[in-house]
């Protein structure tokens, strides 16, 4: 067992592509279920309130041009009830879901605290157990720097 990981799982270094067609391939062969990790990024959902439908675009907008997440999903409508300043206050909100991996929840979390309209903004990450592949390896693409990615936006605030 490896720091970090549970037994049967291993790090992209550990395990390459071909270690990863090798298991695949040996789990064929015997025509058994063959359950096998690669971990490489870890892709983690996180979730955040906003006040309204402005602010989600803005700061949407604003993770996505710093290339801190593959995706921003705005879901208006949110009803929240909570505890404030001794108080249980009522808001209509909108939850954004933020599709990112979690090498990048740090700088996304500076991020959503420069950018965001509350004083302690939600800012909860939730670990993804599983998921299409190929949607997996699109939130690890574009998520990658690139050429015209602007992360110098990261830790100014508007």
């Amino acid at each position: 067992e490896h720091e970090g990981h549970t037994e049967g799982e291993c790090s992209q270094g550990e395990v390459g592509q071909k270690r990863h067609d090798d298991l695949r391939d040996a789990g064929r062969e015997r025509g058994a279920k063959t359950l096998y990790i690669l971990r490489m990024e870890s892709i983690v959902i996180v979730l955040t309130t906003v006040p309204d439908a402005e602010s989600a675009k803005t700061l949407a907008d604003s993770i996505l041009r710093a290339r801190l997440a593959a995706c921003v999903t705005r879901l208006p409508g949110a009803q929240s009830r909570y505890w404030w300043q001794e108080r249980i206050e009522e808001a209509q909100e909108e939850l954004l879901l933020i599709k990112t991996t979690d090498d990048l929840t740090q700088a996304l979390q500076a991020h959503i605290r420069a950018h965001h309209p509350y004083e302690t903004p939600e800012c909860l990450c939730l670990g993804v157990a599983s998921g299409l592949p190929e949607y997996l390896q699109w939130v690890r693409q574009e998520t990658t720097p690139h050429p015209t990615a602007d992360r110098t936006d990261q830790s100014s605030s508007s």
